[in-house]
């Protein structure tokens, strides 16, 4: 896909989430979820615009995080020039119980004829048991100071693969997150993706994770400003808008003003930096770290930075009085 179709898919998304009804049909269950977004994958060929979309269309912070983590793992892919069946749900599988530095890394790669035999444990994947395939970093059964990282694709029904259920999160209990053990699981040569693992996929993803997820969540709170009215003046008597209220009330006046003005400037409108500096948001999303709420904040911002503001308008020429002659 094109840079200039990317970039248009992701105005219409935009757009999308500016004038497309705020109502949504909430999925019962995490299965109705995973079919509305292998039928919004199908639709929508481009990773951040599902992301966007699938926030909007989400009616809580779970479905838009699994949105934005699912398109995160497909645009990672993308750099790989792979493209995952629109049915496949992917989770990546680096945590162990050490970390996740290289060091830490103790899932082990072994050579078997033209193949590969994986041997280990992860102690932390999202989307767990809902998860198709399965994106294990390990390391090179082979010598060195410094351990050569692959990342293994894998189905998560392969044979050798057990899944093991944790607690749900507080803030997105509707996304289940396992641990899993792999013994002597068969890998095909052709199964591993191209560069260090560690390089190539676990450092940069870091980075598309958060932003994705930030898009995903930012659509979500679109929806249920334009939804629940949030610009419109509250009622006498109630209590006063909060900081995040008043903040989205501001963004999001100002983006339907020139959505109606200027339909193709899109792209600089929603301003997530401002979105997710509230304490209050802070506290409802209940981010497991201030350094990992605030790399999310940086690099959504990166993606949309607020506008600049517009140039001062010119004042009229002082008139020039005729002082006595």
């Amino acid at each position: 896909m094109s840079g200039a179709d990317t970039d248009r898919r992701r105005f219409e998304a935009l757009r999308h989430c500016l004038t497309a009804s705020p109502d949504t049909a909430a999925p019962r269950d995490l299965a109705a979820w995973c079919r509305d977004w292998r039928a919004r994958v199908e639709s929508e060929p481009a990773p951040v615009a599902q992301a966007i979309l699938g926030g909007f269309a989400a009616d809580r912070v779970g479905w838009a995080f699994a949105a934005g983590y699912q398109a995160a793992l497909r645009q990672l892919l993308a750099g790989f020039n792979e493209q995952p069946a629109a049915d496949a749900r992917l989770a990546l599988c680096a945590t162990e119980s050490g970390g996740n530095r290289p060091r830490d890394i103790a899932t082990v790669l072994r050579r078997d004829g033209d193949g590969w035999r994986l041997d280990g444990a992860k102690s932390w994947i999202t989307l767990g048991e809902a998860a198709t395939e399965l994106l294990v970093v390990a390391r090179l059964d082979e010598g060195g100071d410094r351990p050569a990282l692959k990342v293994a694709r894998v189905p998560a029904g392969a044979a050798g693969v057990t899944l093991e259920n944790k607690a749900p999160l507080e803030f997105v209990p509707e996304i289940p997150h396992t641990a899993a053990r792999f013994e002597s699981v068969a890998v095909p040569g052709d199964g591993l993706l191209d560069g260090d693992g560690y390089d190539t996929v676990v450092k940069p993803f870091r980075t598309i994770e958060d932003t994705f997820i930030a898009l995903a969540v930012q659509a979500w709170l679109l929806r249920e400003a334009r939804a629940r009215r949030w610009p419109a003046p509250r009622d006498r008597g109630r209590s006063p808008s909060s900081r995040q209220e008043g903040s989205l009330s501001r963004s999001l006046n100002r983006a339907q003003w020139r959505v109606r003005l200027f339909p193709g400037c899109l792209l600089p409108l929603l301003t997530p930096k401002r979105w997710l500096a509230s304490r209050s948001e802070r506290r409802s999303f209940r981010c497991r770290s201030r350094r990992r709420f605030s790399r999310s904040a940086r690099s959504a911002a990166l993606w949309y930075p607020p506008p600049s503001p517009p140039p001062p308008s010119p004042l009229p020429s002082p008139l020039l009085r005729r002082g006595p002659s």
